[in-house]
């Protein structure tokens, strides 16, 4: 690297225009990659953004998509798709997708999906989608209005069971918190706290 090239850019060699600058020539902003279309592979650091992004071997921050969003073994903060988002062998705090969803061997706490999500051989915290198909994977919450699992899925809480579970966890805190106020000490009654 030249002195004075700023580290957390891309390459120009891997730039829409391969000029060092993005396809509409202006200069990228330091440390965020912009992908129309093409295929990024091992970008390191910063984010990630385009219309259409496909990416592979990449850690970023946040990996953004206007409408589709292809990424395979790599990472990110967060992964979001305007339409729809097909994630592989990568890991993430949060997936989200505005149409369909599909995850294959990976790992995020959050994944949410306007219409449905297939999620296969993942472990997940909580899973929100209009559908959900969940194979050979091991998720917490499942909030949907129709869930489909395979005999190798484990889920902890459907939508029923979730509601019910935040109804009696909620009704047990609001006594305990009563009693809690209800029975203090004497003295610190008489200091009035």
């Amino acid at each position: 690297m030249a002195p004075g090239e700023n580290e957390g850019a891309m390459p120009a060699s891997d730039n829409a225009s391969g000029q060092g600058s993005n396809a509409s020539g202006e200069q990228p902003i330091p440390g965020m990659a912009e992908s129309d279309g093409e295929q990024l592979r091992g970008v390191v650091g910063g984010d990630i953004e385009g219309k259409d992004v496909t990416v592979s071997q990449s850690v970023a921050t946040v990996i953004s998509a206007r409408r589709d969003l292809c990424a395979a073994n790599s990472g990110a903060l967060v992964m979001a798709a305007g339409r729809d988002a097909s994630v592989v062998r990568s890991g993430g705090s949060a997936f989200v997708a505005g149409n369909d969803m599909e995850v294959e061997s990976g790992y995020t706490s959050v994944a949410i999906a306007g219409n449905s999500l297939r999620l296969r051989g993942i472990g997940g915290l909580l899973l929100a989608g209009n559908r959900a198909k969940v194979s050979e994977s091991k998720v917490g919450v499942v909030i949907s209005s129709d869930v489909r699992l395979d005999d190798n899925s484990r889920v902890l809480f459907t939508t029923p069971q979730a509601a019910a579970f935040g109804a009696a966890f909620g009704l047990v805190m609001g006594l305990v918190c009563f009693l809690l106020r209800r029975c203090r000490p004497s003295c610190c009654k008489a200091t009035g706290k």
